[in-house]
């Protein structure tokens, strides 16, 4: 058997290989892969220890926060959910610090310091603040609206 002969042999046991084998198999990740993501905001958030609602009557909305108006003992926000919805929320309150009890941040209680780490100047929301708001059916309990700024 000559070497190009056996050379050419070579080349099609490989081409085989890779058309019957490799390609099916990276096919077959890439795909796991895109199922993943496609599924991931499906999965379910589990509900933090400070929200107190009966996890059956319990809404959570996961987002980034597109309008915010905080002024006079009023709060309205809305969310683009990373389900693709929009949810808003109005609540009303008597004092700032009265608010804040709504509040968390990075799901730690919400002091009068972290004020400027989500708003850019009194009742100004800065650009694409994360959010995980609360909203429980009972209307004895109010929502928790959770914010989500990077660790650093």
């Amino acid at each position: 058997m000559s070497f190009e002969t056996l050379l050419l042999n070579n080349m099609v046991v490989f081409d085989m290989y890779l058309t019957k084998l490799v390609i099916p198999l990276a096919l077959i990740i890439l795909s796991t892969f895109a199922i993943e993501d496609a599924h991931a905001a499906d999965k379910r958030l589990r509900v933090p220890d400070f929200v107190t609602c009966d996890r059956n009557q319990l809404t959570s909305w996961q987002g980034v926060a597109s309008k915010y108006q905080r002024d006079n003992g009023h709060l309205a926000i809305t969310i683009n959910t990373s389900y693709g919805t929009e949810e808003s929320l109005k609540l009303e309150f008597d004092s700032k610090d009265a608010l804040a009890t709504n509040f968390r941040l990075n799901g730690l209680p919400f002091n009068e310091n972290n004020w400027a780490e989500i708003e850019n100047e009194s009742g100004v929301l800065k650009d694409s603040i994360k959010v995980i708001v609360w909203v429980c059916e009972t209307p004895l309990v109010k929502p928790i609206i959770d914010w989500k700024l990077p660790k650093r």
